[in-house]
């Protein structure tokens, strides 16, 4: 185990591909992260339009959100 690690930080081409490869890694996992809690978010906001009580406020933020121009002028 130590024998690899010295392997592994005598050459400074292993290290830049362990760091890219981590990096590359890390940000498919920010993005399918991202991706779920997005979902998850837009299938409670449906859930809650549903209620009773506040069903209107949130199908009028849905509303508001689906009509909103996403280019800025």
């Amino acid at each position: 185990m130590v024998k690899d690690y010295i392997y592994f930080i005598g050459s400074t081409r292993r290290q830049i591909w362990g760091s890219f490869v981590r990096g590359i890694f890390a940000g498919f996992g920010g993005v399918i992260g991202a991706s779920l809690v997005v979902a998850i978010v837009i299938v409670v906001l449906q859930f809650l339009g549903q209620a009773p009580v506040v069903g209107q406020f949130f199908q009028n933020l849905s509303q508001n959100i689906h009509t909103t121009p996403t280019t800025p002028k």
